[in-house]
């Protein structure tokens, strides 16, 4: 199961458009692969709304990965207001383990929430490896995917 998330309304995929997706590069397998099948199971449009039977729940794993990279923005942006951005810079180098889902979700919900942190740390360590502290605040202020602009 793969799932994408567009990172920006510029990488959508667009009407009439069409995309490649690589799946699986670099793993072997000891016989020959005979058959591949491949299935959409889920879709959010740009307004919001869904197609597909959704069964491996995508739809929880997207709102748990936008919730828990709004949580990390926000915790983030108020450690910066008060510590600076070394105290932010600190926090993503300790694996930002402050920041704990809120219970009563699924499992998928729950995975999802941690790789939505888990994005906003790496987005942060590599535009610190780039720019310094200094970049801390503007990369705090990006949207964490295209529903950010609905």
């Amino acid at each position: 199961m793969e799932l994408t998330n567009a990172n920006s309304v510029d990488s959508l995929l667009q009407p009439g458009y069409t995309a490649s997706k690589t799946i699986g590069e670099g793993t072997a397998y000891s016989d020959p692969i005979r058959k591949i099948v491949v299935s959409v199971d889920f879709v959010e449009l740009v307004d919001g709304s869904t197609w597909g039977p959704d069964e491996y729940k995508s739809s929880e794993r997207l709102a748990g990965q936008r919730a828990g990279a709004h949580q990390a923005i926000e915790h983030l942006k108020n450690m910066l207001s008060r510590n600076g951005p070394l105290a932010v810079v600190q926090s993503i180098e300790e694996g930002l383990r402050e920041i704990v889902p809120p219970t009563g979700h699924s499992l998928e919900w729950l995975n999802g929430f941690d790789g939505g942190v888990g994005t906003i740390r790496e987005r942060l360590r590599a535009a610190y490896s780039k720019g310094g502290a200094d970049v801390i605040e503007s990369e705090l202020r990006r949207p964490f995917d295209a529903s950010d602009r609905r």
